[in-house]
């Protein structure tokens, strides 16, 4: 039997014999390759988030179809849409979002002293002491014997 080969659309780059790569295929290549994982994992995730939560995989679909077709471009509109969020933030609420730096000078300040909270969590760790001492004892096994009889 002859199998009969494909004419091509018109486009010179493609070869005869080759169909043209389809959106889908380019978004599974595309999310695949980016995420390191194989192309059965992205079509199955696709096809669960369809039969579970259509209109939102609907949504994530058509942003993994803009974002594979032009990465760097896509990912540079995303971080001048939050710069622009971020500047009508600061400016609706007259503080600064938190900046890395911020964040860092927080978490390296001392932690304050609470000797109250201490000495409850010192009474509460040897209470909890108490408990698994007699949990694990013979003492223990023994009043469950008893109870079972």
């Amino acid at each position: 039997m002859r199998h009969h080969s494909r004419k091509s659309n018109g486009n010179p780059d493609e070869a005869p014999n080759r169909r043209p790569m389809c959106a889908i295929k380019r978004i599974v290549r595309g999310l695949a390759h980016r995420f390191d994982v194989s192309r059965g994992v992205v079509i199955a995730s696709f096809v669960a988030g369809f039969m579970f939560v259509p209109l939102l995989t609907l949504l994530v679909l058509g942003t993994a179809w803009l974002w594979v077709d032009d990465q760097g471009k896509f990912e540079h509109r995303v971080s001048r849409a939050a710069d622009r969020a971020r500047t009508v933030y600061d400016r609706t609420f007259g503080s600064p979002t938190p900046r890395v730096a911020d964040v860092e000078t927080v978490m390296s300040d001392p932690i304050p002293e609470f000797p109250n909270l201490r000495k409850q969590f010192e009474n509460l760790q040897s209470r909890t002491g108490a408990i698994e001492a007699y949990a694990s004892s013979e003492d223990f096994r023994l009043h469950r014997e008893f109870k079972k009889i």
